[in-house]
């Protein structure tokens, strides 16, 4: 079912990361994301063993489910001017994320069990 709801179009062409070889694991899973417009590197780099923010987190799963950036929640540790501050807002507004006290911490890393959660809650708003 997974792969129905992600089934990503390819909208430019692939680019090189100079720390992802073709023989690292995820090589392909990498490619096929960057080239749908997904992810996107930095300076020619992907740094495939950082950890993610919660804010890149949020913009990976509003781009991967086509969630319309942009909504009508806030979070007050997030200011209009974040760089992911439409993705955060298309999250919170899906009740996808609902933050923790009140803030969502966009710089704080996301957990493992924070993601498992993010993506059931996407994945059943898709089906809908």
């Amino acid at each position: 079912m997974w792969q129905v709801l992600y089934e990503l179009k390819l909208k430019s062409a692939p680019v090189d990361f100079k720390d992802v070889t073709a023989n690292h694991p995820n090589y392909a899973a990498i490619s096929k994301l960057q080239q749908a417009g997904v992810i996107h590197g930095a300076d020619g780099l992907f740094r495939p063993n950082d950890t993610l923010t919660r804010g890149q987190m949020a913009k990976i799963l509003v781009l991967a489910s086509n969630f319309t950036p942009g909504g009508q929640k806030t979070f007050p540790d997030v200011s209009r001017t974040y760089w992911a501050y439409d993705y955060i807002a298309a999250l919170a507004d899906l009740n996808i994320v609902g933050g923790s006290n009140g803030r969502f911490n966009p710089n704080g890393a996301v957990t493992r069990g924070q993601f498992v959660g993010m993506l059931d809650k996407a994945l059943k708003v898709m089906e809908k």
